[in-house]
Order: structure tokens, then C-alpha cells, then sequence
């Protein structure tokens, strides 16, 4: 067994050794469920102070890291109440957190979408925010062959030109390649993702198991229009009613003209759209899973 002394004036320690003390001395007075919040905060400090000490941080449960850096955060804001210096930056540089944040558009968006634009300004009063044209869209280059391993490169290299990490949020098919970002670098520190269009029940009508492969053979043969159609009905469930209007929108030639990112976007939710849930059960960093369709909006 090996024996670790944790320091209660670094770290976590300086955080637990408080708290602490003021709960020896002031135990009486706590009602049951006061009592009950403060255990659980005092376990989840010194949780986190032994395992600073034995570097084995990454075995806290993601709910104690959260509290944890909650508490670090409320700490550092208490000790510098009336600072001008007190900021979303410092604050996130004391608790080892990124002000960054990366969006990640789905099908047919670049970095000019509107949705995203409205999603940067709302983050923008708390954060510095990227957004960046994907692989075949936008100002971005498309070198062949195309493979997931390089978008997932292209984010890593935004987030590195950005500072070196970065919290990333991601829509639709954007959201899976945020994921799959995720299992591979440390440099994405958090996840924020809506609607990532897996298929994990059999609610949603199965796709071909090489669709990535039939949109690409369409796409060679010159048949972007095709390709939207098959996209838009089979991926995104747009009823087949609906296409003679979307047709004759003005948006439709600038949907074929990306047409062959929808093989990219085929290929990043792997075959048949199904949840690799083996893989995004490895993931540390917290991340919230956002869903539903019901809005003001």
C-alpha cells in the first residue's frame, strides 16, 4: 500500500482543508439536507486531492470533477471579489480550463451559416469563438483522398493555431466529428453536442451500409443532384413530397455544389449511422448531449 501526504495548503487540499474545519466546528448547526451537500462536496475535494497527489486524476467520476472545479471556480471568484482583474480569462486560467470555443457545422453549413452565427454571438460574451469552413466547403482546400482521420486532424489544427485546446461545440453531423475528435486529442477539452443523427433504435428508417460509397459513385458520375435528393430523403428524412419545392428553391444549386461533402459527412457517422458506443464510452471530457426540435424559434 503506498501512503501519500496531501498538502492542505496546494491544490485541492487548500480548497478541502477549509472546508473542512468549518465543518468540524459548525456540524450542529446544519440541517439534514445542508449536512448532506457539504459531505458531498468535503468527499469530492479530498477525492480530488488524493488523486492530484497519486496523478490519477483522470479516475474521478466526470460528476466529481465537475462539483470540484465548480467549487475551484467559486473559490478564486471569492478571493478576488472587487478585482479589475477578474475575469472569464483569469478565471479559466486558475482552475486549468480553455476560454476557446470551436464550432462545427453539419451538412451543407460552412462558417457563415446563420444558426452558427447566432450560436457564436451568444458565446462570444464569455468566450473567444472560432468557427472554420470544414474539408470541401468555404475558403477550405479538399485534397484527396478524403478520410475521417483528416478532418479530425483539420480541428485539431484550427484548435492548435487557436491556443492549443479548446472547447468544441458541434450540430448535427458536425457534432459526430466533434466526437470523434474527442477520443483522439486532448486538445478538446469540453463537448456541447446537438443531435449527433446516430441511429440507435430502429425509429429511423435504415441506411445502405456503404451509402458513403453510393453517394461517392453519384457524385463521380456528375450526379450531385442525386446526391442531395438520396441525402435529404434517406439520411435526413425529408419526405419525398417536399423535394419538387426544395428543387425549385434558390437554394438547391448551392446544395449540389457541396454535394460531395455529404460523402464526408456519410463517412464521419460510420456505416449505417450506428452509435460507436464502445468508442465515446472512453471519452473524459464532459460533455453535454443536447436534443429536441420544440422551440420559440
Amino acid at each position: 500500500m503506498a501512503v501519500h501526504r496531501v498538502r492542505h495548503a496546494l491544490g485541492t487540499g487548500a480548497l478541502a482543508a477549509p472546508l473542512l474545519r468549518r465543518v468540524a466546528d459548525d456540524h450542529a448547526t446544519y440541517r439534514p439536507d445542508s449536512a448532506a451537500r457539504l459531505a458531498t462536496v468535503a468527499m469530492d475535494l479530498i477525492g480530488t486531492a488524493v488523486a492530484e497527489r497519486a496523478g490519477r486524476t483522470d479516475a474521478l467520476p466526470e460528476e466529481a470533477r465537475r462539483r470540484t472545479l465548480l467549487q475551484q471556480a467559486h473559490a478564486f471568484i471569492e478571493e478576488r471579489l472587487g478585482d479589475p482583474g477578474l475575469d472569464p480569462a483569469a478565471i479559466a486560467a486558475a482552475c486549468h480550463i480553455s476560454v476557446r470555443y470551436l464550432l462545427v457545422q453539419g451538412a451543407f453549413a460552412d462558417r457563415s451559416d446563420p444558426v452558427m452565427a447566432a450560436i457564436a454571438a451568444g458565446l462570444s460574451r464569455w468566450f473567444t469563438v472560432y468557427a472554420y469552413d470544414r474539408r470541401g466547403r468555404g475558403d477550405s482546400g479538399d485534397t484527396a483522398p478524403y478520410a475521417v482521420e483528416r478532418e479530425v486532424e483539420d480541428l485539431a489544427a484550427v484548435i492548435g493555431a487557436a491556443g492549443g485546446t479548446a472547447m468544441v461545440f458541434g450540430g448535427s453531423s458536425g457534432a459526430a466529428l466533434a466526437l470523434e475528435a474527442a477520443a483522439v486529442t486532448s486538445a478538446v477539452t469540453h463537448l456541447a453536442v446537438w443531435e449527433p443523427p446516430y441511429h440507435v433504435d430502429d425509429s429511423a428508417p435504415p441506411l445502405p451500409g456503404d451509402f458513403a460509397g453510393q453517394l461517392g459513385a453519384l457524385v463521380a458520375a456528375g450526379r450531385r443532384g442525386e446526391v442531395v435528393e438520396r441525402f435529404m430523403v434517406e439520411a435526413a428524412e425529408v419526405p419525398l413530397s417536399m423535394l419538387d419545392a426544395m428543387r425549385g428553391h434558390p437554394s438547391w444549386a448551392a446544395m449540389e455544389a457541396v454535394a460531395h461533402t455529404l460523402v464526408y459527412e456519410a463517412a464521419v457517422l460510420g456505416p449505417g449511422n450506428a452509435l460507436p458506443a464502445a468508442r465515446l464510452a472512453g471519452l473524459t471530457q464532459p460533455t453535454l448531449v443536447l436534443n429536441g426540435g420544440e422551440s420559440p424559434a
